[in-house]
């Protein structure tokens, strides 16, 4: 659409009043202000939707149950062929969860279970992995999350009472 002006020379000259005498407006750009609004919006839903954590995944912290010790069961030391063609001889302790009889965890398989675990989890371990500074302390850990998973809330810790690679 083209706005047409009736304005002729002469009434230029004759300095009508019809005669433009401000300057033409510039139309500004509205890119940068929208722009920086959808970013504001885009941050905002961000941490809106992750509770304002930056880390979307992150959960709740949950306050921890103490578990109470209760009785110990000792298993029989095992000898376990590792994959360097070495030995492992391994003596364990079962901390069971207080309320949890031991003879009865015994009399249900308890310890075979947990050997069995000892052995499918260990019997891939060479001696190198077992002497390194902190082979020990890894095997350990992997006893320990292992017998939690597979006894849940009977279990409460694990304790080495022989160690020796060969």
């Amino acid at each position: 659409m083209s706005v047409t002006d009736t304005t002729t020379e002469e009434d230029l000259a004759e300095g009508s009043p019809a005669a433009p005498t401000a300057k033409p407006k510039r139309h500004r750009s509205n890119l940068v202000p929208a722009l920086i609004i959808a970013a504001g919006l885009v941050a905002g839903g961000f941490f809106m939707g992750s509770g304002g954590s930056g880390d979307p995944e992150a959960p709740a912290e949950e306050p921890e149950e103490e578990v109470v010790p209760g009785e110990m069961v000792t298993l029989e030391p095992m000898t376990l062929n590792l994959t360097d063609g070495r030995y492992l001889r391994l003596g364990l302790a079962v901390e069971l969860v207080e309320g949890v009889p031991g003879k009865e965890w015994v009399e249900h398989g308890g310890s075979s279970r947990y050997m069995d675990l000892i052995i499918d989890r260990v019997g891939g371990w060479s001696g190198e992995q077992l002497t390194a500074e902190d082979g020990r302390g890894e095997l350990k850990e992997l006893l320990r999350s292992g017998g939690s998973e597979l006894f849940e809330e009977e279990f409460s810790e694990v304790y080495l009472t022989e160690y020796i690679v060969q």
